[in-house]
């Protein structure tokens, strides 16, 4: 991972270590598990916890697990890795604005920033790519409301700088197995975040 990367995915988390100080020291007012539906889409089950205060802030940590190795005539995703996200509420839940018609507070819209760790295995029409993948990004999201105060889903998206390093590897009939086409290293904007979850919230 070049020095860039380094500096990028190093701002994120002293910035995420400094909002869970924050976080610590004032009016810690619940905490919740949560879990990104999209993540057990690609058959790689997710698991997360969030930690809210001042009725606007939160911090979410998350991860998921998939079998990184796939059979050499088998297509597939598999995906594994691990997140951390500072998000800000833009309402209190003090009064209903068209960004939080419910009223009610970690509702409505949130931007925030986070970073993330995956590891990868791609493997389609005889190719594949494993590796891993550094992202830094801005969040935005929509937290929905739901009938049961508890419950809500979560919905979210991450533009950012993104750093992959991957072996490219094509399938070799004549030797029945991949043959590595190398090392490969890019580093550019796209997409950090995706995240449809659902969650569950301890008030305290």
């Amino acid at each position: 991972m070049n020095r860039t990367v380094r500096m990028n995915i190093r701002i994120i988390l002293t910035s995420t270590l400094l909002a869970l100080t924050c976080a610590l020291s004032a009016q810690v007012d619940g905490f919740g598990l949560r879990t990104n539906l999209l993540s057990w889409a690609a058959l790689s089950p997710s698991l997360g916890a969030d930690i809210s205060w001042n009725n606007r802030y939160m911090l979410v940590v998350d991860g998921s697990y998939g079998d990184w190795h796939l059979d050499d005539d088998k297509s597939g995703i598999r995906l594994s890795g691990v997140g951390l996200e500072a998000r800000r509420y833009f309402s209190t839940g003090s009064n209903e604005v068209w960004y939080n018609p419910s009223g009610g507070i970690y509702n409505g819209l949130y931007a925030g920033i986070d970073a993330r760790y995956i590891r990868f295995n791609v493997n389609f029409n005889e190719k594949n790519r494993e590796g891993n993948m550094y992202t830094a990004g801005l969040v935005l999201g929509y937290t929905f409301h739901t009938l049961n105060s508890h419950w809500v889903v979560d919905a979210s998206f991450g533009l950012g700088y993104v750093h992959r390093e991957y072996d490219k590897c094509k399938w070799y009939p004549p030797a029945n197995d991949y043959r590595s086409l190398g090392l490969r290293k890019i580093d550019g904007p796209g997409l950090t975040n995706l995240n449809v979850s659902l969650a569950y919230r301890f008030k305290l």
